[in-house]
């Protein structure tokens, strides 16, 4: 990133997570390259029936299954509080691979977590 001046990244908080990153320190470290931001979910594979189906190795030695935002490991309060005070102003989208609620609900779900951490902040 650092070589390349006219390049921007899209932080990806659930996968910096899988990586053994914590996702604030992650924002941080690039915070002035971020364009876009992806929020998505995990769990560790053993709290879920998913091992044999869609578990992913993370870089860190541990598998993770897909959870719904604010379900799963990422400190979402802590992240959005950083990324308000950086005075990010780039996109967000929100991803959901679990199979725990049907589409509709599962973005009703996180679109109402999310917008409560945003009120409290």
């Amino acid at each position: 990133i650092e070589q390349i001046p006219n390049f921007y990244v899209t932080f990806d908080a659930g996968n910096v997570l899988v990586n053994g990153e914590n996702p604030v320190d992650s924002f941080l470290k690039i915070k002035d390259k971020i364009i876009h931001t992806h929020f998505k979910d995990w769990i560790y594979a053993s709290q879920d029936d998913c091992r044999n189906k869609n578990a992913l190795e993370g870089l860190n030695g541990n598998s993770y299954c897909p959870a719904l935002i604010g379900e799963g490991l990422v400190n979402y309060p802590s992240l959005i509080k950083t990324m308000k005070q950086a005075r990010y102003e780039g996109y967000i989208n929100i991803e959901y691979e679990g199979e725990k609620y049907p589409a509709k609900q599962a973005i009703r779900k996180a679109l109402d977590y999310l917008r409560n951490i945003e009120e409290k902040l």
